[in-house]
């Protein structure tokens, strides 16, 4: 028992000793707060307007910082950058919280910065209309809400689940240089914005595909740099078809067409989308269309690559006027593989629609939403959510 008391003591003493000599050689709190607004002011956070520190001030243990900026408003990510930069203060100087206020353009009173924050409200969903003549059927919640059925698809402790996925920071528009900067700073040789996508494109996400989940990213999932997309415009060789496709009177990808034809018992029309693969190598592949409650459920796309041959099933009522992605294959370089559509269905009448289909991650080529600008140019899957977001269709100009 006394060798208990010692050991404990002695535990005691130099746990205290250790952090008191570890706190003790910590920089005032001031200075931290301005080495760190020192440094995010530096583009790594892409402040739209860089806030100047004017105070720091330590009342019974709460951390108070008074900042003020040149701006008229306040953006939500500044607030948001604060938090996420500032809260290890909180910790290292063993304080019981923070707060951060600031003074605008219009104002003549420092206030909480939480106040000024707006929310942006979440636009409601609506299916979207269409002149296509099949008449609207009812399914059940569970295959509405499910984009995908196939035998091929992985079943397991996730079946029947939608993950979604955040790969963290990315490529974003800096608009007071007119250039693209990591949301992240080159830290130990190591740039948190290419390491964290990496490991969730490769592994996590697949690791949950495998378990039977559906999954979603905020940010590209494949990093094949190469795209190529086939829709029913391109024409010949790329989009052939058999049997009869109209072409709708409601607009398709890319401001173009689109075709649909009648589902069946037994597949009697098909449309055939051959890629031209530069090289060859994994590629996700994505298929796009205008959903609709005249749709089929069970949409069938034969995807022929070096493998073989893999069925994906897809819902086409949801999820549509967005990448829709069913699956990676392995093609070889040249026009060797390709993706058929069937019409064949369990559910008959219904619309089978042809659009588009894209084949790989690609390059940046679309502009910051807000501040226009020239493209990143950078590999897809390295861009920030608040690229991938319009690219994917959301209507906002809004991240993750």
């Amino acid at each position: 028992m006394r060798l208990t008391i010692l050991l404990s003591t002695f535990i005691y003493i130099f746990v205290n000793t250790t952090f008191a000599q570890t706190n003790q050689s910590l920089p005032p709190v001031e200075t931290m707060v301005e080495n760190i607004l020192g440094h995010e002011g530096h583009g790594h956070y892409h402040f739209h307007t860089t806030p100047m520190l004017c105070d720091v001030k330590v009342v019974k243990n709460h951390l108070n910082i008074y900042l003020e900026t040149s701006a008229s408003s306040v953006q939500n990510d500044l607030y948001d950058h604060l938090l996420e930069s500032l809260l290890p203060i909180v910790a290292e100087y063993q304080l019981d919280d923070f707060s951060v206020f600031i003074k605008t353009k219009r104002q003549e009173v420092y206030q909480d910065l939480s106040t000024l924050i707006t929310s942006t409200p979440i636009p409601a969903y609506k299916v979207p209309e269409n002149s296509d003549p099949f008449p609207n059927k009812t399914v059940n919640n569970q295959q509405r809400n499910n984009p995908h059925f196939s035998q091929n698809l992985a079943t397991g402790s996730l079946s029947g689940k939608t993950v979604w996925l955040s790969q963290g920071h990315g490529w974003l528009a800096d608009n007071a240089n007119n250039n693209w900067l990591t949301q992240r700073g080159n830290t130990n040789d190591y740039v948190e914005d290419f390491g964290s996508v990496e490991g969730i494109n490769y592994y996590l996400q697949q690791y949950l595909m495998n378990a039977g989940a559906s999954v979603w990213t905020v940010r590209e999932r494949d990093v094949q740099t190469n795209e190529i997309v086939v829709d029913n415009d391109s024409g010949l060789p790329a989009f052939t078809t058999t049997g009869t496709w109209p072409v709708s009177g409601s607009s398709g990808y890319n401001g173009g067409t689109y075709q649909f034809t009648t589902s069946g018992s037994t597949e009697t029309q098909t449309a055939v989308y051959t890629p031209t693969i530069p090289e060859s190598g994994w590629y996700w592949v994505s298929v796009y269309y205008r959903q609709g409650m005249n749709r089929s459920v069970d949409t069938q796309y034969k995807i022929n690559h070096a493998g073989g041959q893999t069925i994906v099933s897809v819902n086409q009522e949801v999820h549509g006027l967005t990448w829709n992605y069913i699956g990676q294959f392995y093609f070889e370089a040249g026009t060797q593989g390709n993706v058929v559509l069937s019409n064949e269905s369990s559910e008959t009448g219904q619309a089978i629609i042809a659009d588009a289909i894209r084949f790989g991650g690609g390059m940046g080529s679309t502009t910051d939403c807000t501040f226009g600008g020239s493209p990143s140019g950078e590999p897809r899957f390295e861009e920030a959510a608040r690229q991938y977001a319009p690219f994917q269709g959301y209507p906002t100009c809004e991240g993750d």
